[in-house]
């Protein structure tokens, strides 16, 4: 009977991994939100886990390494009962390692653009799309600047921030021939903030991500912003 109390008093396990950092407004934000939904449509008491795997800030092949040997031990010890990972770069890191880490685990993969869910070909899981329009920024931009004749778009210099300028170059291209165009990344934080700064007013500026800069230095997008 005891073991059986034990049992049925087991709150279950929700996991939260976040590709990126700790800081970031918009991770905080997700699961400060998932965990207030929670508690508005049930009365069911979890356990919620949040790991940070740092994918941008230690891209190595040595940190995903310890990454997934950190991750599977933890989740062997405490088996999730749903894992849901936050933000695009999660979706490489899954693809390759969820044997590894956390097979036969139900997985949610949250705030993915709809290309990575295409391309990703991950099974039995489900996603939460999030869409990152380029393009209907520009729009809205141009409603406050119509008389801009110049388009220029900011970016870091990482892989996972050249991840997002693809996508910002192929949404944008249909405008090419409306502004003068011109993509300021590679440069160093302060050379980025100094080349922005002496922008003529009829430019609208876009800034894609930004977590690392030209000398490999990390940042946050918000504090480029």
């Amino acid at each position: 009977m005891s073991c059986q109390a034990d049992a049925a008093g087991q709150r279950r396990r929700i996991y939260f991994l976040e590709s990126l950092s700790p800081a970031l407004p918009a991770a905080v934000r997700t699961i400060d939100a998932f965990k207030k939904r929670l508690s508005e449509t049930t009365s069911e008491e979890f356990e919620i886990f949040v790991d940070y795997m740092e994918l941008v800030r230690l891209p190595s092949q040595a940190h995903i390494e310890r990454t997934v040997q950190y991750l599977s031990g933890k989740y062997a010890e405490a088996p999730p009962d749903v894992l849901i990972t936050l933000g695009r770069a999660a979706v490489p890191f899954m693809v390759k390692h969820r044997e590894a880490v956390a097979p036969h685990v139900p997985l949610i993969l949250v705030s993915v653009p709809s290309l990575d869910v295409k391309e990703s070909h991950l099974d039995d899981v489900f996603w939460v799309n999030t869409e990152y329009s380029f393009s209907k920024t520009l729009e809205l931009a141009r409603q406050l600047q119509p008389d801009a004749r110049h388009l220029v778009v900011v970016s870091g210099a990482g892989a996972y921030d050249q991840r997002w300028l693809i996508d910002a170059r192929r949404e944008l291209q249909p405008y090419s021939e409306r502004y003068d165009t011109k993509y300021i990344v590679g440069r160093s934080y302060e050379d980025t903030l100094k080349e922005v700064s002496q922008l003529p007013k009829d430019t609208i500026a876009i800034m894609s991500f930004f977590f690392v800069d030209g000398l490999g230095q990390t940042y946050s997008s918000p504090k480029v912003a």
